[in-house]
C-alpha cells in the first residue's frame, strides 16, 4: 500500500464527516412550518390589508440565510413588505416553499419582469438591473420547461409561445434600459397571465 493512501481516506473520511454535519434546508419541517407562519400572516385581514411587516420575516431569514437561493426569495419579501408590494407575495412564497420541498429553483423570467416593473417603479435601480440579470439567466430554462409541459398540458399552454417572445423582447428592452410606462405596462400584464 501506499504512503499517501492513509492520508488520502483520513482526509476523505475528514470531508464525508464536514459534509455531514452541515444541516439541510431542503423538506426542514421547523422551516416549512416557519413558512406557513409568514403565509398566514399575508392574508387579508378584515380591512382587505395584509398584517405582515418586515420582522415577521426575521425568523425565516435566519433559518435559511445560509442557502443562496432560498436567501434570495427571503430578500425579495423583505423588499416588497418594505415597499407595499404585498400583492406579490403570494407568487414568491409559492417559488420558495417549492425550493425548500425539492430543492429545485423554479425558473420563471416572467415572475422575474414582473419584479422589475415594481422596481422601476420605485426606482430601486440596484434591484432592477439584479432582476434584469434573473430574467435573462432564467428565460431558456423557462422556455425549456414550458415546452415540455405544454406537450402534456396543451390546454393550459394555449399562448405560452407569444409570452416567450414576449418575455425575450421585455428583456431586450429592460436591457437598452427601456422603462417606459408602456414597456411596464406590457411586463405587468405578462406577469399576470404567464404560467410558470
Amino acid at each position: 500500500m501506499d504512503k499517501g493512501t492513509p492520508a488520502i481516506a483520513f482526509s476523505f473520511l475528514i470531508l464525508l464527516a464536514g459534509c455531514a454535519s452541515v444541516p439541510t434546508i431542503i423538506n426542514s419541517p421547523d422551516i416549512l412550518q416557519e413558512l406557513e407562519a409568514v403565509r398566514e400572516k399575508t392574508l387579508l385581514d378584515e380591512n382587505g390589508q395584509s398584517p405582515i411587516v418586515r420582522t415577521d420575516l426575521d425568523a425565516l431569514a435566519g433559518m435559511v440565510a445560509a442557502d443562496q437561493s432560498a436567501s434570495h426569495y427571503v430578500e425579495g419579501m423583505y423588499w416588497m413588505v418594505g415597499n407595499n408590494e404585498k400583492d406579490h407575495l403570494p407568487h414568491t412564497l409559492e417559488f420558495l416553499e417549492s425550493y425548500l420541498k425539492n430543492g429545485e429553483k423554479t425558473h420563471c423570467a416572467p415572475h422575474e419582469l414582473w419584479h422589475t416593473s415594481l422596481y422601476v417603479e420605485h426606482q430601486d435601480w440596484e434591484k432592477v438591473e439584479h432582476s434584469i440579470e434573473d430574467a435573462s439567466e432564467s428565460y431558456a430554462l423557462w422556455v425549456a420547461d414550458g415546452r415540455e409541459k405544454q406537450k402534456e398540458f396543451p390546454q393550459f399552454y394555449l399562448h405560452f409561445d407569444e409570452q416567450a417572445k414576449e418575455a425575450a423582447y421585455a428583456i431586450e428592452q429592460l436591457k437598452q434600459e427601456n422603462y417606459s410606462d408602456g414597456l411596464m405596462q406590457r411586463i405587468d400584464a405578462l406577469g399576470d397571465t404567464a404560467i410558470c
